[in-house]
C-alpha cells in the first residue's frame, strides 16, 4: 500500500482506525449513517472522531452509573 501512495493513485480506506488512517492517509471523510459529519485532513478528522466516540462513551457510562 506505501508503494502505490508513492505514485500517483487515489486510495479508498475504509477504517475506524484513527491511527491507521492518520498514518496512510492525507484527508479524510467521516460519514454516519450516509451523511457527512466533517471532511478534511486526515488528522483533524480523526481528532474530532476521537473527541465525539470518547464523549459519547462517557455519556453512556455516566447514564449507567446513575441508574446502578
Amino acid at each position: 500500500m506505501q508503494e502505490m501512495l508513492q505514485g500517483a493513485v487515489t486510495l479508498l480506506l475504509v477504517s475506524h482506525n484513527s491511527g491507521t488512517i492518520e498514518k496512510l492517509c492525507e484527508k479524510a471523510l467521516w460519514l454516519q449513517k450516509g451523511e457527512v459529519v466533517m471532511a478534511g485532513s486526515a488528522k483533524e478528522v480523526c481528532t474530532a472522531y476521537e473527541e465525539h466516540y470518547e464523549q459519547k462513551k462517557r455519556k453512556i457510562l455516566s447514564a449507567n452509573n446513575a441508574g446502578s
